[in-house]
């Protein structure tokens, strides 16, 4: 697999997304970060030149699941009763509608559809996961968009692989309470980035998942063994927190990593909440980092994101969230287009 260059784009995200166990110290800890910026050239996602990359969606779930019951039907999921279609979403749909898109859309599909906050002097962009009958398993397309209709990113299902999805897309599971006690330690992620870690087989892993163990040395260790790094790639020290959040006293802050942003190399899908990498820039230089407020993450201690739903597919969305229409038959007339 070629390497991937993750970098800044021009979308947002809508509120709103384990090997031996090792004692690490900070002097014997050798980190396979690149001093690298990220960049902005196109790239290729197998296959697919991409102009340009836009961040995944960390979406808080808005339908209410107790409303709606899914069922297994022909073997496909169904819903007894329909999410609602927003104004917004109608009206990203009825601009959809009007691109040349290559992406299976035909008949009945399952659809997320989102205008995007602009950033970066960008506006008028919008977002579309399409899950059709043709793509595989539980995968769907993906297409950035703006109103005038130039598409900037497009991710076919059909020829595209789980990362490359998973890495642009993903939803916000809810945060659940689950105190701390001795060694273990729990702490979640709300918005977008993941905990960065580095695995005794000098692996870098990206994860959602904070259910840690606290090391004699103060360190943070998950179920695989791997040690819970700081903005510089360094083992971060749990010791003395400032203000209960992600850095300590000495202003030592925990790194996080976004791929659909940041330069990475090597990334491999582990689970729906989980990446492996080679080598990346250091979270110090990440998007969650330098970029704008709302695209930094809130930490939160003695807490979990919920990511184990049954219902929350390989890259973590809820599909009974969504609404499954025809999108020729939306009707656009009352949409200001």
């Amino acid at each position: 697999m070629s390497p991937k260059n993750k970098k800044i784009a021009t979308s947002i995200t809508m509120i709103l997304l384990v090997c031996v166990a090792v004692l690490f110290r900070t002097t014997e800890v050798e980190v396979n970060f690149s001093q690298a910026q990220a960049t902005n050239p196109s790239q290729s996602i197998s296959g697919k030149k991409v102009i340009e990359v836009s961040p995944g969606i960390k979406k808080e779930n808005a339908f209410d699941k107790n409303n709606s019951t899914a069922k297994r039907v022909a073997g496909k999921s169904q819903l007894t009763e329909q999410p609602a279609l927003s104004h917004d979403a109608r009206e990203v749909i009825c601009k959809f509608n009007q691109i040349n898109s290559s992406v299976p859309h035909r008949g009945n599909v399952q659809i997320f559809a989102a205008p995007m906050t602009p950033f970066f002097n960008n506006k008028d962009s919008n977002i579309v996961w399409i899950k059709s009958d043709e793509c595989p398993d539980d995968l769907y397309s993906i297409v950035h968009f703006s109103d005038s209709g130039d598409v900037k990113l497009e991710i076919d299902c059909r020829d595209n692989r789980v990362e490359d999805i998973a890495a642009f897309s993903g939803e916000q599971g809810n945060i659940i309470e689950r105190k701390s006690s001795g060694p273990n330690w729990n702490i979640a992620i709300s918005g977008n980035g993941y905990f960065t870690f580095q695995c005794p087989n000098d692996e870098i892993m990206l994860s959602r998942d904070g259910r840690l163990k606290k090391t004699e040395a103060g360190f943070l260790k998950n179920t695989n063994g791997c040690v819970l790094l700081n903005e510089s790639g360094l083992p971060w020290s749990a010791e003395l927190l400032e203000d209960n959040g992600s850095c300590n006293i000495y202003r030592d802050c925990i790194g996080f990593l976004d791929p659909s942003f940041d330069e990475i190399y090597g990334l491999k899908y582990l689970n729906s909440y989980s990446f492996i990498a080679i080598k990346s820039i250091f979270p110090k230089d990440s998007i969650t980092k330098k970029g704008p407020e709302i695209l930094r993450p809130k930490i939160f201690h003695n807490s979990v994101e919920d990511l184990w739903l049954p219902h929350r597919g390989r890259t973590t969305v809820s599909w009974i969230n969504h609404p499954i229409i025809n999108l020729e038959e939306v009707d656009c007339e009352d949409n200001e287009l």
